[in-house]
C-alpha cells in the first residue's frame, strides 16, 4: 500500500477501532448525532432511514467507506476491497450526467461533492489505478465533480463560507493527485485565487476570529487555515507577497482567541451554531489547542497557560483575571481567574452564516457552575424547529415586543469592557427597534461573587414600550420563585436557582415599572420555549424565564438582574441615574459593603466601594 499522506482526505482520520468493529460485525455505520445503521449488501442510493437531509448528505459523501478501506490497508482483506469496488462503481453508475442534471437530493449537495471527490481520488491512487473499468467510471464522474466544484467558486452563496474552502481544496487536490484527468488550467488558477480571497472573507485577520459567528466554527476555520499552510506545496500554491507565511501569524491569533473562549470546565460557550457543552469532536478542546502549541502556534502567554493546564499545575480555567473585547467580531469575555467564574457577551455584526439573533446575549459561569446558558444549535438544518434556536427568545436577550429583528448588528464602537481588582465588566449597545436603543452592562463583582446585568432602554420618541427579556438556565437547574407580599406585577421578583450538584444561588429581578415573569421548561405550544440542543436533532428541556416589562410613556426604562451564592446573605440593588454626560449605574448593598457602579459614555465600568467590610 502507498503512503498517500500528502492527499487531502477529510474524515479519513475519523476512523476508529470501534467503527471498524461495528463494520465487521454487521456493516454498521454511524454519523454524528444519529444511531447506528447497517448498510445493505446492495444500495438503491435512496436510503433515508432517519428522514433527515443531514444523514443523507453524509451517506452520499461516501466517507464511511474509509472504514473498510483502512481494514484493507492493514490486513489486505480482499472481500472488503471487493465491496468497496462494487459500492463505488454502483454509485458512479447510478449518479451519472443525466442523474446530476435533474438531481435535487443530497447526492449532489456541494459538501457531498467536495468530500466524495477526495475519497474517490484516494481510492483511485490507493486501490484502482490499474483497474480499467473502475478508472473509466472514475474519469467520467471526476469530470462532473470538477465542473460542479469550479461552478461553486463563483456562487455568491459561498462568499465567506467554510464550504467554499472545501470546494477549493477538493478541486486543487484532484488536479495535483490525478494529473491524467487533464482538467482545464483555469480550474487551478481560479481555485487558488478564490481560496485566498475566501480566507479574508471568512476570518477577521486582525482579531483572528471567524466571521461565521459560532464558536465551534472557529475550530473548523482554524483547521482549514492550517491545512492551507500544510498543503501549499502539494497544491502548488504560490507564496505571493508572503501570503502563505502570513497565515502562520493568523493561526497564532486564532489559537489565542479559541483559548480565551473556553469555559472553566473546558467546554466552550454555546454561541451561534455551537452545541451546549461542546468540547471538541473526537478530542477535547484543550487537546486540540495543545496540538497547535506543539506546532509552534499561539502567543507566549497562551502557550504557557495551555502547558500549565495540561500539566495540572494551573487554575481551573488557566486564565488570569482579565477582560477581552473583540469589537469587530463582536465577542466580549471576562475570566475571574482563581474563582473559576467567567462571563461571555455576544455583540457583533448582522447575522451571517451560522450566527443567531443573539445580540448582547450574556452567558454566566460562576463558582464552577454554568448558570446562564445559550440554547445552542444548529439542531437540524432545514428543520422548522431550527428557527427557535436562532430566534432571540432562545438567548439571554431583550427585545421590543413584535418589533425586534436584530438586523442591524452591534457597531464595534458600541462595545467595551474593563477589568479591575474590584470588578469585571462587559457592555454594549444596539438598536432593538426603530428609534429604540438597548444598552446592556454586565458586571461581576469579584470579592462579593455577585453578578449583575443592568439593562437600559431608551426611545427617541416618547411612547410606551412593551419589552421582553429572556433568561435561560442550564439543564437540570431547578428554578423556584419565592413568595412575595407585593401586589402582582410589582417587583422585585426573587428566585432560588438550584444547580445539578446541589449548589444554590439567589436571583433577583428589579424593574422601574410593571413586570410579569413566567417560567417555561420543555414548552411546545403555543410556541417552543425552554429547550437546549447538545447534538444534531436532539432537544433537551431546560428552564427559561420570560419577563414582560412595560415602560412609562417616556419610553425609557432600566432593569437589573442580580445573581449571588445562596449563603444566607442578601443583596439590595437599585438603579442609579446619573447626569453630566454619564450613563446609568446601580447601587448594590452586599452585607456590610455598599457598591456604587457607574457606566460612562463608553460603557466602561468603574466601581466605588462606599462602605468597608467583608462580603
Amino acid at each position: 500500500m502507498q503512503d498517500l499522506s500528502e492527499l487531502w482526505t477529510p474524515m479519513r482520520g475519523a476512523v476508529t477501532a470501534a467503527k471498524k468493529e461495528a463494520w465487521l460485525s454487521g456493516r454498521s455505520i454511524t454519523f454524528h448525532g444519529f444511531a447506528e445503521w447497517s448498510v445493505p449488501e446492495t444500495q438503491t442510493w435512496r436510503e433515508d432511514p432517519f428522514s433527515n437531509n443531514t444523514w443523507k448528505l453524509w451517506y452520499h459523501c461516501l466517507t464511511w467507506l474509509y472504514v473498510p478501506a483502512e481494514i484493507v490497508e492493514v490486513s489486505g482483506d480482499a472481500e472488503q476491497l471487493e465491496y468497496i469496488r462494487r459500492c463505488t462503481l454502483d454509485w458512479m453508475k447510478v449518479h451519472g450526467p443525466t442523474y446530476m442534471a435533474g438531481s435535487m437530493d443530497m447526492a449532489w449537495d456541494d459538501h457531498a461533492i467536495a468530500y466524495r471527490s477526495t475519497l474517490l481520488v484516494y481510492f483511485y491512487r490507493q486501490f484502482f489505478s490499474d483497474d480499467a473499468v473502475w478508472a473509466e467510471a472514475f474519469s467520467t464522474t471526476m469530470a462532473l465533480h470538477a465542473r460542479a466544484l469550479h461552478g461553486f467558486l463563483h456562487l455568491p452563496a459561498f462568499i465567506g463560507h467554510n464550504h467554499g474552502v472545501f470546494h477549493c481544496f477538493a478541486l486543487l487536490n484532484m488536479i495535483a493527485a490525478v494529473p491524467m484527468l487533464e482538467l482545464p488550467s483555469a480550474f487551478k488558477a481560479d481555485a487558488e485565487l478564490r481560496l485566498f480571497a475566501l480566507l479574508d472573507e471568512m476570518i477577521d485577520t486582525s482579531e483572528g476570529v471567524t466571521h461565521e459567528q459560532a464558536i465551534e466554527y472557529q475550530y473548523i476555520a482554524l483547521e482549514l487555515v492550517e491545512q492551507v499552510v500544510n498543503y501549499a506545496d502539494f497544491f502548488g500554491l504560490s507564496d505571493e507577497n508572503g501570503r502563505v507565511k502570513n497565515l502562520r501569524l493568523l493561526i497564532t491569533r486564532m489559537v489565542d482567541f479559541a483559548f480565551a473562549m473556553r469555559l472553566p470546565d473546558g467546554s466552550v460557550p454555546a454561541i451561534g451554531d455551537t452545541w451546549l457543552y461542546w468540547n471538541g469532536w473526537s478530542r477535547p478542546v484543550l487537546e486540540i489547542l495543545q496540538r497547535y502549541v506543539v506546532a509552534g502556534y499561539g502567543s507566549q502567554s497562551t502557550k504557557e497557560a495551555i502547558r500549565s493546564l495540561r500539566a495540572g499545575s494551573a487554575t481551573v480555567s488557566g486564565h488570569s483575571p482579565d477582560v477581552a473585547v473583540y469589537p469587530r467580531s463582536g465577542y466580549l469575555l471576562a475570566h475571574s481567574g482563581e474563582t473559576g467564574s467567567a462571563m461571555f457577551m455576544k455583540a457583533g455584526p448582522p447575522i451571517h452564516s451560522h450566527g443567531h439573533q443573539d445580540h448582547l446575549s450574556i452567558q454566566l459561569f460562576v463558582d464552577g457552575q454554568l448558570l446562564l446558558v445559550d440554547s445552542g444549535g444548529p439542531y437540524k438544518y432545514s428543520d422548522p424547529q431550527r428557527e427557535y434556536f436562532i430566534h432571540p427568545r432562545a438567548h439571554n436577550t431583550m427585545v421590543c415586543k413584535g418589533q425586534s429583528n436584530f438586523r442591524h448588528g452591534v457597531d464595534e464602537r458600541d462595545v467595551g469592557g474593563l477589568a479591575t481588582d474590584a470588578l469585571l465588566h462587559l457592555g454594549g449597545s444596539h438598536s432593538i427597534a426603530d428609534g429604540v436603543r438597548h444598552t446592556r452592562n454586565a458586571v461581576l463583582l469579584q470579592t462579593s461573587r455577585t453578578f449583575i446585568v443592568h439593562d437600559a432602554v431608551a426611545s427617541v420618541v416618547a411612547r410606551k414600550l412593551d419589552l421582553e427579556q429572556f433568561w435561560h438556565f442550564a439543564p437540570g437547574t431547578v428554578v423556584s420563585r419565592l413568595p412575595s407580599e407585593r401586589p402582582h406585577g410589582c417587583g422585585p421578583i426573587d428566585f432560588v436557582l438550584a444547580a445539578q450538584d446541589g449548589v444554590t444561588f439567589r436571583a433577583r429581578l428589579v424593574f422601574d415599572g410593571p413586570m410579569e415573569a413566567a417560567l417555561f421548561e420543555g414548552e411546545v405550544a403555543p410556541r417552543l420555549q425552554g429547550w437546549v440542543t447538545r447534538k444534531v436533532g436532539t432537544m433537551d428541556a431546560a428552564p427559561a424565564l420570560e419577563v414582560a416589562l412595560k415602560t412609562s410613556a417616556a419610553g425609557c426604562a432600566t432593569s437589573l438582574l442580580v445573581v449571588w451564592p445562596d449563603d444566607g446573605s442578601e443583596r439590595g440593588v437599585s438603579s442609579l441615574l446619573l447626569s453630566q454626560g454619564e450613563r446609568a449605574g446601580f447601587v448594590l448593598d452586599a452585607g456590610a459593603d455598599r457598591w456604587e457602579v457607574r457606566f460612562d459614555e463608553h460603557r466602561l465600568g468603574r466601581a466605588v466601594r462606599i462602605m468597608s467590610g467583608d462580603c
